[in-house]
């Protein structure tokens, strides 16, 4: 995903987004994230943000290439 990421102060920046689907997890790495957790895709957190919810309903619908944010156009 292409994405357009506004900030206060006027600033923003834009940056490329990567999803993977993975088959099997092992292991954990503390260091990095306290805790890791699955969920079904119709059925994700509510603190989930709106654009990683727009690039999996994406992915779902075989499109593999969108962008966010820009103009405030979600594609």
């Amino acid at each position: 995903m292409h994405r357009f990421q506004p900030m206060s102060e006027g600033l923003s920046f834009e940056q490329i987004d990567i999803f993977f689907r993975i088959n099997q997890h092992e292991g954990n790495e503390p260091h990095v994230c306290e805790k890791l957790a699955f969920f079904p895709l119709n059925d994700l957190p509510k603190t989930v943000d709106e654009f990683i919810r727009v690039a999996l309903d994406n992915i779902q619908r075989g499109v593999y290439y969108s962008e966010f944010g820009f103009n405030g156009r979600i594609s």
